[in-house]
């Protein structure tokens, strides 16, 4: 409750800071959020392909320059590729005339398909680097496809106020990346 009495000192739904803080409706706003099912629908969505890009930024340097023994210049070259394929994915949604519900679906099917594709590369074929960058820049393309869709949608979905929204958003957001660096952990070469 700390927290949510914080938030709402330092982060008022509105203008005009409130002079009496009402504890019950800053706890219903949350409420509000915390059962919202399409909320979590897209947030978690959101959250798994950003912990997948939180994991590949923890692994990389281990990958790339530990395994494959490339130079610190390869290695940016080749972090700066995905990203690009990144915001790629990114304009493609800009122009895509695909309904939004269709464009996220088969984003996420197309994410989760180059998600394991490269996983499995990275477990049992480290030594071959052309799949397994391959599989991380089209997943890394079909997350940029979806990702600002899955984040608006998530974060307008909860009738709240949009700061105890983004409060809940932005808490699994960062312990999904956290989780995607850690389980990066697992992986061996």
């Amino acid at each position: 409750m700390r927290l949510a009495y914080l938030l709402n000192v330092f982060m008022p739904v509105d203008l005009f800071q409130q002079k009496k803080l009402n504890l019950r409706k800053i706890g219903m706003d949350y409420r509000k959020v915390l059962i919202n099912f399409n909320f979590w629908k897209y947030t978690l969505a959101f959250c798994g392909l950003f912990a997948a890009l939180m994991a590949w930024d923890t692994l990389s340097p281990f990958y790339l320059m530990g395994y494959l023994k490339f130079s610190v210049l390869k290695f940016g070259f080749l972090q700066a590729l995905v990203y690009v394929f990144f915001i790629l994915g990114i304009r493609l949604q800009t122009i895509s005339i695909c309904p939004l519900g269709k464009l996220i679906l088969g984003g996420l099917i197309f994410a989760l398909v180059y998600f394991i594709f490269g996983l499995v590369a990275l477990i049992y074929l480290p030594q071959h680097f052309l799949w397994v960058m391959g599989c991380i820049l089209f997943f890394s393309t079909s997350s940029g496809l979806i990702f600002y869709s899955l984040h608006r949608i998530a974060v307008e979905t909860p009738k709240a106020p949009m700061g105890t929204t983004i409060a809940v958003f932005s808490t699994a957001m960062n312990l999904f990346g956290f989780l995607g660096s850690l389980a990066a952990r697992a992986i061996q070469f």
